[in-house]
């Protein structure tokens, strides 16, 4: 297995596997209350997402890939490259070093705002009922101060392994890229945890530093700060 950065191909691939990193997760619920009524609408959502992530400035994808040898690779020899885990990271703040990880271009700009003229289509004619808008929103606005003490700081928008290969280091090794480029830039990692993913967290090295409520259930704010001193 390697690491590589996303490219628009792995996409479609992540959002294969990521329903079943969810099955039991009440955040996923409370967002996508008709993720099981309407599975193929869920992983269309879960697609436009990612997309709209991958074109952001700012956002850097990483994936895991199975390599030649691998246990699993004859199995998926002959659908050629298969992505089994993922990690989106995003550099947050204002500063000088921050603002030199959101290069943007023409082609960037053209495609987020296709993939946004799609989602609001889909979100006026209601499109995606596997979704709830509204809680999309309000998860957004309940996090938008839970970091107010660390402007300054890489964060983990998401990581996921598809099930089958969990338990074997994949979480911690996509987490290694943006902890070593926080310790590089004197700034924290920032995430908001759910229970299952708690314990890989803070088997690296975070630490809670507050919760949020969400849809009844208390969502951990976690902070890695490999700064010294």
């Amino acid at each position: 297995m390697h690491l590589r950065p996303a490219t628009p191909r792995s996409l479609p691939q992540i959002s294969s596997y990521l329903p079943r990193c969810h099955v039991t997760n009440p955040t996923t619920t409370y967002l996508f209350p008709g993720r099981f009524s309407y599975p193929s609408n869920f992983r269309s959502t879960l697609l436009l997402m990612l997309q709209q992530r991958f074109y952001s400035p700012g956002i850097r994808i990483f994936v895991a890939v199975l390599d030649d040898g691998d246990e699993e690779w004859a199995a998926a020899e002959e659908e050629g490259e298969r992505v089994v885990g993922h990690v989106i990271w995003e550099r947050v703040g204002e500063g000088e070093v921050a603002r030199g990880w959101r290069g943007d271009g023409w082609g960037m700009y053209l495609e987020r705002t296709l993939l946004s003229l799609t989602s609001t289509y889909r979100t006026l004619f209601h499109l995606s009922p596997s979704t709830s808008p509204a809680h999309l929103l309000k998860f957004a606005q309940t996090f938008k101060d839970a970091y107010s003490a660390y402007p300054e700081r890489w964060h983990v928008r998401s990581l996921d392994v598809d099930p089958a290969f969990q338990r074997r280091g994949i979480g911690a090794e996509l987490l290694r890229w943006g902890m070593e480029r926080a310790r590089e830039e004197g700034v924290v990692v920032g995430l908001e945890s759910s229970e299952v993913g708690r314990r890989l967290y803070e088997k690296v090295g975070f630490r809670v530093v507050g919760a949020r409520e969400i849809g009844g259930v208390e969502v951990p704010v976690m902070i890695w700060d490999g700064r010294g001193g």
